[in-house]
């Protein structure tokens, strides 16, 4: 079987870990990824500078480059077009849950208050072994 890799753009170092600790618990033999800079994370996407992940898990708030413009970069090329884009965030409003699946997001959510609940949210996601969460929207 095919090694995961996930990759993780958020600011807050705590946020990085936090999923880091939820994925290895998932799965340990998964490659998890992270970028606390949107920009660089983009160019090294885009620019071929790392392999295509599997998974890009995105913090919607962000200083200089939001969540959904690096949605909205990813998506306009084409090697993204099939890999799941998922955004996230302390509070998602249906609203902006609407617009951004609309705009290309994979799923939505609002970021779990525990490691468990990241752990069933990656499960959910990932390997599909659990009901996704009632926060995840898709």
């Amino acid at each position: 079987m095919k090694q995961k890799t996930v990759f993780v753009i958020d600011d807050d170092p705590d946020d990085l870990q936090f999923m880091r600790d939820a994925l290895n618990r998932v799965d340990s033999s998964m490659l998890c990824v992270t970028s606390s800079y949107p920009e660089d994370a983009i160019k090294l996407l885009t620019q071929g500078l790392i392999v295509i992940p599997d998974y890009i898990f995105i913090d919607i708030n962000m200083p200089k480059i939001t969540g959904d413009v690096c949605l909205h970069r990813l998506r306009a090329d084409s090697k993204f077009l099939k890999t799941p884009i998922i955004l996230y965030s302390t509070s998602m409003p249906k609203e902006v849950s609407e617009k951004l699946l609309q705009a290309g997001a994979s799923f939505t959510f609002s970021k779990p208050n525990t490691e468990n609940e990241y752990v069933a949210l990656f499960e959910s996601i990932i390997f599909k072994k659990t009901k996704p969460p009632q926060y995840l929207q898709r």
